[in-house]
Protein backbone atom coordinates (compact mmCIF):
# COMPACT_ATOMS: atom_id res chain seq x y z
CA UNK A 1 0.00 0.00 0.00
CA UNK A 2 1.02 3.51 -1.14
CA UNK A 3 0.48 6.03 1.53
CA UNK A 4 0.90 9.86 1.12
CA UNK A 5 1.14 12.86 3.54
CA UNK A 6 0.08 16.54 2.49
CA UNK A 7 2.66 18.86 3.40
CA UNK A 8 4.83 22.29 1.89
CA UNK A 9 8.09 20.59 3.67
CA UNK A 10 9.69 17.25 2.43
CA UNK A 11 10.09 14.56 5.10
CA UNK A 12 12.54 12.31 4.41
CA UNK A 13 11.82 10.07 7.71
CA UNK A 14 8.64 10.69 9.61
CA UNK A 15 8.59 10.45 13.14
CA UNK A 16 5.83 7.70 14.61
CA UNK A 17 4.18 8.76 17.84
CA UNK A 18 1.43 7.25 19.16
CA UNK A 19 -1.61 8.99 20.85
CA UNK A 20 -4.23 8.32 23.52
CA UNK A 21 -6.84 6.48 21.96
CA UNK A 22 -9.88 8.52 21.29
CA UNK A 23 -7.50 11.56 20.65
CA UNK A 24 -8.10 11.47 16.74
CA UNK A 25 -6.36 14.78 14.75
CA UNK A 26 -3.78 15.38 17.82
CA UNK A 27 -0.37 15.52 17.48
CA UNK A 28 0.41 12.86 14.76
CA UNK A 29 2.15 12.30 11.08
CA UNK A 30 -1.25 11.87 9.00
CA UNK A 31 -0.97 10.19 6.01
CA UNK A 32 -3.91 8.65 3.59
CA UNK A 33 -3.88 6.32 0.53
CA UNK A 34 -5.92 8.88 -1.36
CA UNK A 35 -3.29 10.98 -3.35
CA UNK A 36 -5.82 13.99 -4.46
CA UNK A 37 -6.48 14.62 -0.67
CA UNK A 38 -2.39 15.35 0.11
CA UNK A 39 -1.66 17.30 -2.70
CA UNK A 40 -5.09 19.24 -1.82
CA UNK A 41 -3.65 20.18 1.83
CA UNK A 42 -0.36 20.63 0.25
CA UNK A 43 -1.77 23.26 -2.04
CA UNK A 44 -3.79 24.77 0.72
CA UNK A 45 -0.52 24.84 3.22
CA UNK A 46 1.67 26.73 0.23
CA UNK A 47 -1.41 29.05 -0.22
CA UNK A 48 -1.82 30.06 3.69
CA UNK A 49 2.20 30.33 3.71
CA UNK A 50 2.24 32.97 0.47
CA UNK A 51 -0.85 34.84 1.85
CA UNK A 52 1.51 35.60 4.64
CA UNK A 53 4.62 36.46 2.83
CA UNK A 54 2.44 39.08 0.35
CA UNK A 55 0.84 40.53 3.93
CA UNK A 56 4.21 40.80 4.83
CA UNK A 57 5.39 42.61 1.74
CA UNK A 58 1.87 44.77 1.84
CA UNK A 59 2.39 46.25 5.38
CA UNK A 60 6.83 46.77 4.61
CA UNK A 61 6.28 48.79 1.00
CA UNK A 62 2.67 49.73 1.53
CA UNK A 63 1.49 47.97 -1.83
CA UNK A 64 -1.96 47.24 -2.65
CA UNK A 65 -2.03 43.24 -2.67
CA UNK A 66 -2.43 42.99 -6.24
CA UNK A 67 1.07 44.79 -6.29
CA UNK A 68 2.63 42.57 -3.65
CA UNK A 69 1.37 39.66 -5.22
CA UNK A 70 3.29 40.80 -8.99
CA UNK A 71 5.85 41.74 -7.32
CA UNK A 72 6.76 38.32 -5.15
CA UNK A 73 5.88 35.61 -7.95
CA UNK A 74 8.16 37.74 -10.17
CA UNK A 75 10.99 37.72 -7.78
CA UNK A 76 14.11 35.44 -7.61
CA UNK A 77 12.61 34.11 -4.06
CA UNK A 78 9.31 33.03 -5.29
CA UNK A 79 11.33 31.28 -7.94
CA UNK A 80 13.51 29.14 -5.69
CA UNK A 81 10.72 28.71 -3.69
CA UNK A 82 9.33 26.53 -6.13
CA UNK A 83 12.29 24.77 -6.67
CA UNK A 84 12.35 21.70 -4.66
CA UNK A 85 16.34 21.37 -4.76
CA UNK A 86 16.22 24.60 -2.82
CA UNK A 87 14.53 23.20 0.21
CA UNK A 88 12.90 26.50 0.75
CA UNK A 89 8.93 25.30 0.84
CA UNK A 90 10.26 23.95 4.07
CA UNK A 91 11.07 27.40 5.81
CA UNK A 92 8.88 29.52 7.76
CA UNK A 93 6.80 32.57 6.11
CA UNK A 94 9.08 35.20 7.87
CA UNK A 95 12.35 33.69 6.81
CA UNK A 96 11.24 33.85 3.07
CA UNK A 97 9.90 37.21 3.15
CA UNK A 98 13.65 38.02 5.06
CA UNK A 99 14.98 36.73 1.62
CA UNK A 100 12.46 39.01 -0.46
CA UNK A 101 13.48 41.89 0.79
CA UNK A 102 17.03 41.52 0.89
CA UNK A 103 16.48 40.40 -2.82
CA UNK A 104 13.83 43.56 -3.32
CA UNK A 105 16.07 46.02 -1.45
CA UNK A 106 19.15 45.20 -3.30
CA UNK A 107 17.38 45.53 -6.66
CA UNK A 108 15.41 49.05 -5.96
CA UNK A 109 16.62 52.07 -7.79
CA UNK A 110 14.30 54.67 -5.79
Amino acid sequence: MILYHGSIVKVETPEIFYTEIGRDFGAAFYTTDIKEQTERWAVRKAKIANRRIVGYIQEKYQMSENKALRVFYHSATAEALSDDETGLYGQSPLYLFGLFMDEYEGNRSD
